[in-house]
């Protein structure tokens, strides 16, 4: 393939280990008019990298295997010998400073904080790719809902302006069941005083939650990840966490059930 063929594929790689913020992604991709291939991982993405020529990489930073920063480490080697460039960008859950510079210093070329919208989306796009996007940058209609929404346990109406509600469906469903998964091994992992789990399943759960926007369950898991990554804690404080999230989650739930999309829960 050309080089100039290569500037007209604008075909995109997702790399993020989430299912359901890896199905918005493509869906938000969709939505911009562009095609996407998707990989769980960093080792995955290096295979597709060397199968195909993409336009651009949305990097999850945090993944198992190989993480995002290992991975563009590697594609940017490997692209010293083939004299090539592809645009990585960054997707991470952490807003810092210094989260940038770190994504920078490995050879990423953009920075995107997590939850993505689709404005915030299509404005990366639009600084890296050669070609129009199906997006009105005078008006984004998800971000002006956004400000003008009651305070929800989830945000639905942004969710179906920005996908639409039959295409949203399939993946709430997902989300409670892997949501119901990923409370129960979080309180197991408090349980038996599993720290690196706790971390682990935490961010999985933040980031997830803040992709369908449930913003008080999104909020109260990123405060628990920042404590349980603190020089000093105590399990009694984290189990006080837990409560309330559990708390949030269970109103995500019976929010989600009231409107077809899980069975609501059941207090024992």
């Amino acid at each position: 393939m050309s080089h100039e063929e290569t500037e007209t594929n604008e075909l995109i790689l997702v790399v993020e280990d989430n299912s359901i913020n890896q199905r918005v992604t493509l869906l938000q991709l969709d939505e911009l008019g562009i095609e996407a291939h998707a990989v769980s991982n960093g080792l995955e993405a290096l295979d597709a990298v060397s199968a195909t020529r993409y336009a651009l990489i949305l990097m999850d930073c945090q993944m198992p295997e190989m993480d995002g920063l290992q991975a563009t480490r590697e594609i940017r080697k490997r692209e010293e010998i083939s004299g090539e460039h592809v645009t990585i960008v960054a997707l991470t859950a952490h807003a810092m400073t210094s989260d940038r510079v770190k994504c920078l210093a490995v050879g990423m070329d953009d920075y995107c904080s997590k939850p993505v919208s689709l404005k915030k989306l299509a404005e990366v796009l639009r600084r890296w790719l050669k070609r129009p996007l199906n997006f009105d940058f005078t008006e984004s209609q998800s971000d002006a809902k956004n400000s003008e929404a009651e305070a929800k346990p989830v945000e639905l109406d942004i969710l179906f302006s920005v996908f639409g509600k039959e295409l949203i469906a399939d993946l709430l469903v997902d989300f409670v069941s892997e949501a119901d998964e990923q409370m129960e091994a979080l309180r197991e992992a408090i349980q038996s005083k599993d720290l690196d789990t706790v971390k682990y399943l935490i961010h999985d759960l933040k980031g997830t939650s803040a992709t369908i926007y449930a913003t008080e369950l999104s909020e109260l898991s990123f405060v628990l990840e920042q404590y349980a990554h603190g020089e000093t804690f105590d399990w009694d404080v984290i189990n006080s966490f837990f409560e309330s999230i559990e708390i949030a989650w269970h109103k995500v739930r019976n929010y989600l059930a009231t409107n077809g999309y899980s069975d609501p829960v059941v207090s024992s």
